[in-house]
């Protein structure tokens, strides 16, 4: 097996990773800064020793300034949201080929009117210039925010140039540099970089004890700016760990979580798991197609499903108007069953397919876990059908 997907981070492991997390748990297991006695000053000594050695391998100037969360999804949200106060009424310029880690919290600040987003468009292979930065940037740019590598297409952007460009503007830079760092140089001083993210892996391994996650939840709360809103994604990839209930609800209560990325598939567990939410300020959003209209009836606050990526306009009416038209999205909600088995045909290269031959987006149909020559003529047929299909009953039923 070829195995293409290394800077995902989660297999395979560089040589003598796992020795050294075995060494960790065997030598390491004191909470460090936490205690003076030898054990947790040697801890402490061993995280320090961490800190230092990333620091010379981003070569930033301050080893202190190096902090841990639990991955470059936290580290993101963290950066964006408690950098808000400074972004209020100006504009943030990112590329097309940003992560939903860094997009997705920007588009809150967005939809509350704190700041403005100035989209980079990247060529079809993926890649932008430093040029098109330079003519974005305004007297309104408050931050530039770029991944180094494409965590899609693995297309490597100019940092250096933007970097030396930001620090001309007196503009801070933050980079993502989940897929790149250790496989490519980074040099944070050179570059003038504000923000660094690694990626990490998730609370427990597959088959660790239930009370590793509660221990490492605690940990990360401890650290965390208790203003920074909070939430979970129950990735299925490389393994798929649900809350427990009791998980569920000791998370939701601390009052730090706003978000649920369900992905259990199961209707009566999703009731159950909306029992425990309640009173809380935490929402569930759905990702499964066959059970979103019942989980909307009861109580879920929305989709977060791939199957966005083909029709977003049919699960947008579906949740605005379930209440209201209970009948028409009775059939609504069994179109998009039938089409979410779309998913298991090629996704995701299917479905940029279906936004760039049939809608018209300019993009390629590339893909980090996919070949695009993959895509056959059999999985076109398929896309090309069900958009027909879609299309038929949205004229049908007069939904734009």
């Amino acid at each position: 097996m070829i195995y293409l997907d290394n800077a995902a981070g989660s297999h395979p492991k560089a040589p003598g990773v796992e020795a050294a997390m075995i060494e960790a748990m065997r030598s390491w297991g004191a909470n460090p800064g936490r205690g003076s006695y030898a054990f947790a000053r040697r801890t402490g000594d061993m995280v320090e020793q961490v800190r230092g050695k990333l620091a010379a391998l981003i070569h930033a100037p301050d080893p202190h300034r190096i902090a841990f969360t639990s991955g470059a999804t936290m580290s993101l949200n963290a950066l964006v949201l408690g950098y808000a106060p400074r972004l209020a009424g100006g504009e943030v310029i990112v590329s097309s080929l940003e992560h939903n880690a860094l997009l997705r919290p920007l588009y809150l600040l967005e939809e509350q009117g704190l700041l403005r987003i100035r989209m980079i468009t990247a060529d079809a292979w993926g890649y932008i210039e430093s040029a098109q930065v330079a003519e974005a940037v305004n007297s309104q740019t408050r931050l530039i925010a770029l991944s180094m590598a494409s965590n899609v297409c693995g297309s490597v952007q100019p940092v250096a140039e933007v970097g030396a460009l930001a620090r001309r503007a007196g503009l801070p830079l933050l980079i993502d540099a989940s897929q790149s760092a250790g496989c490519l140089p980074v040099d944070a001083d050179a570059w003038g970089v504000d923000a660094l993210i690694f990626i990490t892996n998730r609370f427990c391994a597959q088959g660790e004890a239930p009370d590793a996650f509660k221990r490492r939840l605690d940990y990360l709360l401890e650290r965390l700016d208790p203003a920074l809103p909070l939430g979970f994604y129950e990735c299925p990839m490389p393994y798929k760990r649900l809350l427990s209930l009791e998980e569920l609800k000791y998370a939701a209560f601390t009052g730090r979580f706003r978000f649920m990325k369900d992905t259990c598939c199961d209707i009566a567990t999703i009731r159950d798991r909306l029992d425990v939410l309640r009173g809380s300020k935490m929402a569930l959003y759905n990702a499964n197609t066959a059970t979103l209209l019942e989980s909307l009836r009861a109580g879920a606050a929305g989709y977060s499903g791939v199957m966005a990526s083909f029709h977003p306009e049919l699960y947008a009416y579906l949740l605005k108007n379930y209440a209201a038209e209970p009948q028409k999205c009775e059939k609504l909600q069994a179109l998009l069953t039938v089409c979410a088995f779309i998913e298991k045909q090629y996704y995701p290269v299917n479905a940029k397919y279906h936004l760039s031959a049939l809608k018209g987006l300019d993009m390629t149909i590339n893909s980090r876990t996919l070949n695009p020559l993959g895509m056959s003529e059999l999985y076109k047929d398929e896309v090309r059908q069900m958009d027909a299909l879609v299309e038929a009953f949205k004229q049908a039923e007069g939904i734009q």
